[in-house]
């Protein structure tokens, strides 16, 4: 993650929530003019200028006991650390000694417990990280998603000689992140013939090029034939497998062919092979649009015909793309959907679910196509002004836990991501839940009921309260109160929409909160995105 005074990497990473659908000029008043399904708090000026680097999970209001409580960890060590043993290899970790004679380790961030010498017992308490909301649906019966499921809490005390190692391992669990949390370029860098470290070119003698802020064929040099130059993202990959990928087609620097083809797709390798299989839809400014598959790696001339190794198109349409509209490729299960500026043109069903599936087949990427005519100058496909990929559900908590080499096991099961439109309630809590409180996220409301739900309560922490209003975001969800053992409270759903888009669900509160779901809105606008869920937490208590 770069620091607030530098530039952001080469290839952004925005976490938000909310697909844009479409993007503005920016306003006088700050604001970006066209864009869908950022909420108003959120403007997308303002997530690019704060969130760049590495993924990042909705901490909007999710961390701030944690920043209170970690502002004196090293003095806390140096007072306390004399006494006992212990030591801690991350300083946001704390240990902290009670006039009772307890020694109290809390663990924010994976590290090593030493056990301390002359305690007769060690309770361990272990929260697990809570899932994220699931977004809203705008289409069908248009319901709001379900919130995530709040973290697994697991409590284990052990006397001095059950523990026969000097130090065990403590693993924090991570946060689930809502629906529509998304990658996003802009290439709003120098012209280059380089897209820079996060991409990886797959095919073409060239690799696509930076213009004015935009990426482009790079010249052919006087070769005859079509060059279909594809561009993968490789500085991170999607979450999920159900996504939209949409890009922002503008006139390239140089003639346009109206026959050449723009193109995004999913999902490509980390590395490729026979059974790779990559979904493509594309569209031209003069000659329509399609969608085919590639299997193995990509070949060069890219082919809009499926004519060369491994393509076959699968969809074809007459509508082409102007200059300013989105293409875009949806894959919700095995059914993929190509659109351009909102509307569909292009469907494939995967019937054999022969496209690829999980971690290491998540990646994203762009074709754009150059050709030199023999003795002519040379043309190319729509530049891309904008690309963003979109993660359409959210994702599930990790594990909390405390081990040893002895067999010693104290795990906390993380909390599950929420569910399909209209389910009812939060979604399980995380495995390993011994607390009584229903600390899930609440459930996005739909356009017929407009409310959202309010998030479950947690240890001694009240639920985000569920928005009312027509397309407002739900609370998010009250973070633990100092001195309180069990998960956090769940943020609210979003508010569904009658009049336009749905209202973004709340995040959890800090540790083990689950994120709401979003609501849902009618036909034609932005569903809300699921609010983000929160890391876990481990304490160690031991007692003289």
């Amino acid at each position: 993650m770069t620091a607030p005074d530098q530039g952001a990497p080469l290839g952004d990473y925005i976490f938000a929530y909310g697909p844009e659908a479409n993007y503005g000029t920016q306003s006088s008043n700050g604001q970006t003019a066209g864009v869908k399904g950022v909420q108003s708090d959120w403007t997308t000026t303002t997530i690019q200028n704060m969130l760049k680097g590495t993924p990042i999970a909705s901490f909007t209001n999710a961390q701030n006991v944690h920043q209170s409580n970690v502002l004196q960890p090293i003095a806390d060590n140096a007072t306390h650390l004399t006494s006992s043993s212990l030591t801690l290899a991350n300083h946001e970790n704390r240990i902290t000694k009670l006039e009772n004679g307890q020694l109290i380790a809390v663990y924010y961030v994976n590290d090593v417990w030493h056990k301390p010498t002359g305690y007769s017992t060690h309770k361990v308490i272990c929260i697990a990280g809570s899932g994220g909301g699931m977004g809203g649906e705008d289409s069908g019966p248009e319901y709001g998603g379900q919130g995530g499921g709040m973290g697994g809490w697991q409590e284990t005390t052990f006397n001095d000689s059950d523990l026969s190692l000097s130090s065990y391992a403590v693993t924090i669990g991570i946060q689930g992140i809502g629906a529509y949390a998304y990658y996003y370029d802009d290439f709003g860098r120098a012209n280059s013939t380089s897209l820079g470290a996060n991409w990886r070119i797959d095919s073409g003698s060239n690799s696509p090029q930076i213009i004015s802020n935009t990426a482009e064929a790079r010249t052919d040099s006087g070769g005859a034939g079509e060059n279909g130059q594809w561009a993968t993202y490789v500085g991170g990959e999607m979450l999920c497998d159900d996504v939209t990928i949409e890009a922002v087609v503008v006139a390239p620097s140089i003639p346009e062919a109206t026959d050449n083809v723009t193109c995004v797709y999913f999902p490509a390798p980390t590395t490729y092979s026979s059974s790779s299989k990559i979904v493509v839809f594309g569209a031209s400014t003069g000659s329509g649009s399609g969608m085919m598959t590639q299997v193995n790696a990509p070949v060069s001339p890219y082919s809009a015909e499926g004519t060369l190794s491994g393509q076959t198109v699968v969809a074809q349409s007459s509508t082409s793309v102007a200059h300013g509209q989105t293409i875009s490729l949806t894959r919700r299960g095995n059914v993929f959907t190509g659109k351009i500026n909102g509307v569909t043109v292009c469907t494939w069903t995967d019937t054999g679910s022969t496209v690829p599936t999980g971690a290491g087949n998540r990646h994203f990427g762009f074709i754009t196509e150059g050709n030199y005519p023999v003795f002519q100058n040379d043309f190319h496909s729509p530049a891309i002004d904008t690309i963003t990929a979109i993660n359409l559900d959210g994702t599930a908590g990790t594990a909390s836990s405390f081990t040893g080499t002895d067999g010693t096991s104290v795990v906390a099961g993380g909390g599950p991501p929420g569910s399909v439109y209209n389910a009812g309630g939060p979604a399980s809590p995380g495995t390993g839940n011994t607390s009584t409180y229903n600390a899930g996220g609440g459930t996005g409301g739909s356009p017929t009921s407009i409310p959202g739900t309010a998030g479950g309560n947690g240890a001694n922490a009240t639920g985000g309260a569920g928005a009312t209003t027509d397309g407002l975001s739900g609370s998010d969800g009250t973070n633990l109160p100092t001195g309180s053992y069990g998960p956090a409270a769940g943020g609210g759903g979003g508010a569904g929409s009658a009049s336009g888009e749905g209202g973004q669900g709340g995040s959890g509160g800090y540790p083990g909160g689950a994120g709401g779901g979003g609501g849902g809105c009618i036909p034609g606008e932005t569903p809300g995105g699921g609010g983000g869920g929160n890391a876990g937490m481990v304490w160690v208590i031991s007692t003289p």
